[in-house]
């Protein structure tokens, strides 16, 4: 199975996903992914440039990051 995400990708935790520490982001950095079925990743948290910690999430868990444009 492919993953959806790679290395390095952006990506936020869905509302419903539990993780063990407290972010005040759900957006996180993918540091690793497993060819699992179904795909599951590695997530590195970061606030102010320090890292508060990495949680394995699943596919389902995670959606692309949406960057805010302004026009």
């Amino acid at each position: 199975m492919t993953s959806r995400f790679e290395k390095d990708d952006i990506v936020e935790v869905n509302s419903e996903a539990r993780l063990p520490f407290k972010v005040p982001r759900r957006k996180g950095v993918v540091r690793f992914a497993y060819d699992h079925n179904p795909p599951a990743y590695e997530v590195e948290f970061y606030w102010e440039g320090r890292s508060l910690g990495t949680h394995y999430l699943t596919e389902d868990e995670l959606e692309p990051f949406q960057f805010e444009s302004r026009a």
